[in-house]
């Protein structure tokens, strides 16, 4: 299903947003007791996550401690290894497509203003887990009770899984064990890689999925144009307009279709995202030119563009992000759809018989596809704002969030979605009521 339950009210400017998360405060950087250090950790320990789908193996006997979001976990030394030693990893998912070059970039200008007592020791770049990857040693100071001063040594690492995922690494300890931390942090981070495998009922609902659409023909239903409004937080912020239409593509009948999503802010902010597509109905050729644009008063205006193709498997796009142009290509897993294509292919489901299916989904600028669940069930009486109706109701889940109701016609057009606990709602309306300004 098309993701837009993380539409915000502001649009902060382009740096902005690229800045967010990248500096970590010096306030959770240590909170280990000071031991005398004697010997190196073994890597015996491990951490693994199928939300967001990593793994990797941790220093032995290192409690775990604190964590909240976005920490995926924090780590301190015990007595007898390093001398106030502490390791975490987070999580940073940027509103647009970012390369590591931007990354970099604002790492190193605001770490200066970020951790008092700065000094870069060394820095390169080299890939972590097959991934994009940038590791950064450098000096800190805390300050301690009384008013006195730590000297201390920290090494961060970030890992561009893709353009809108990084995994953020840090290792410190005190000073004076500088070799040995940076050596434990390496060999640590040597250990990243892909999270556990699907459970079998996850696969299980991806086979159904697949045998729907491999069984299914075009849905006269799903044809035609529709406009639906955005409400965030009980104001109008914007909206959605979808068309689609059937074409051929060598002889095989496909879906051709147009995605526009507008938001705008109170400050003039504008995020506009135009995706136009062919999709085969059993997901065999999937076709889609993407494009972003943010508009910030006082600020350059930013355009993204991906022109992607997955067919039999084989993955291929086109890139431009932040001027720079990238090619990428690979082999997709079964059951993968580009994201715009998905959400034209998932009605399919809840006109099929009501129970659990699955789909891997590539959002655009995204090398790794995200499984979204989908719990179908029975057309029944719904009371909505446009008062009672036959409709058919989904629970989609995507990746880790919390499912999103999703309504439908009983012919597979969406009336209504409702994500982030009601807070986001898009509702079918007319182009007019689309179109007027809040």
């Amino acid at each position: 299903m098309r993701e837009v339950g993380k539409a915000r009210t502001r649009f902060p400017r382009a740096a902005a947003l690229r800045a967010v998360g990248l500096v970590a405060p010096l306030a959770v950087l240590s909170t280990a007791m000071a031991q005398e250090a004697e010997k190196e950790p073994d890597l015996a320990g491990r951490v693994e996550s199928r939300d967001y789908d990593f793994s990797m193996r941790l220093p032995a006997g290192w409690p775990r401690v604190d964590e909240k979001p976005p920490v995926l976990f924090r780590i301190v030394s015990p007595p007898g290894t390093l001398l106030d030693g502490a390791m975490w990893m987070e999580y940073q998912e940027p509103r647009q497509p970012t390369p590591l070059s931007t990354v970099i970039e604002e790492f190193l200008k605001n770490a200066p203003r970020a951790y008092p007592g700065f000094e870069k020791l060394s820095d390169r770049r080299q890939p972590i887990g097959g991934y994009p990857a940038y590791a950064c040693t450098f000096h800190v100071q805390s300050v301690q009770e009384g008013g006195g001063k730590k000297d201390l040594i920290m090494v961060r690492f970030f890992v561009q899984r893709q353009l809108t995922e990084y995994f953020m690494f840090n290792a410190i300890a005190e000073r004076k064990d500088k070799d040995r931390l940076v050596k434990v942090a390496e060999q640590t981070m040597a250990t990243f890689g892909a999270g556990p495998p699907l459970q079998p009922a996850q696969r299980e609902s991806l086979r159904r999925a697949a045998d729907v659409l491999r069984e299914a023909s075009l849905e006269p239903g799903i044809l035609g144009e529709r406009w639906h409004a955005i409400h965030v937080g009980g104001r109008k912020l914007g909206y959605q307009r979808t068309r689609c239409r059937r074409d051929t593509v060598e002889g095989r009948t496909v879906y051709a279709f147009e995605l526009e999503m507008v938001l705008e802010d109170r400050e003039g902010g504008r995020r506009t995202s135009t995706s136009r597509g062919l999709c085969a109905i059993d997901g065999s050729y999937q076709k889609i030119d993407h494009e972003l644009v943010l508009e910030v008063p006082g600020a350059p205006r930013s355009v993204f563009k991906e022109e992607a193709v997955l067919a039999q498997g084989a993955f291929s796009a086109s890139r431009e992000v932040s001027g720079q142009k990238s090619e990428k290509k690979f082999n997709a897993p079964e059951a993968t759809f580009l994201a715009d294509a998905g959400y034209i292919l998932a009605r399919h489901f809840v006109l099929a018989k009501p129970t659990t299916y699955a789909m891997r989904v590539l959002k655009p600028f995204s090398d790794l596809p995200m499984l979204e669940i989908f719990e179908t069930h029975a057309p029944g009486r719904v009371r909505t704002a446009d008062g009672e109706q036959e409709l058919i109701q989904a629970l989609v889940r995507k990746g880790r969030f919390e499912y999103e109701e999703y309504l439908f016609d009983t012919s597979g057009c969406l009336y209504q979605q409702k994500a982030a606990k009601g807070l986001f709602v898009l509702r079918r309306c007319t182009e007019e009521e689309a179109k007027k300004k809040p």
